[in-house]
């Protein structure tokens, strides 16, 4: 996933964090990663649509909301 993307769907994240309105920092990344996979298909060969940052982090149970 490039890192624009990233950059993105974190600030979406960090947006609805503020607002109230998330619910779940897992949820919210697997979806995205969900969509970029649908939109990318042939991303799934290489990996590309699951950044491993988002993966351990979520395992692991770290924030990714940027506090502004």
């Amino acid at each position: 996933m490039e890192q624009e993307i990233q950059e993105k769907i974190i600030e979406v994240l960090s947006a609805r964090h503020k607002n109230g309105s998330l619910v779940s920092e897992a949820d919210f990344l697997v979806g995205a990663m969900q969509m970029y996979l649908l939109l990318k298909p042939e991303s799934e060969e290489n990996g590309s649509w699951c950044p491993p940052k988002w993966v351990f982090g979520i395992m692991g149970g770290d924030s990714f909301v940027r506090s502004e």
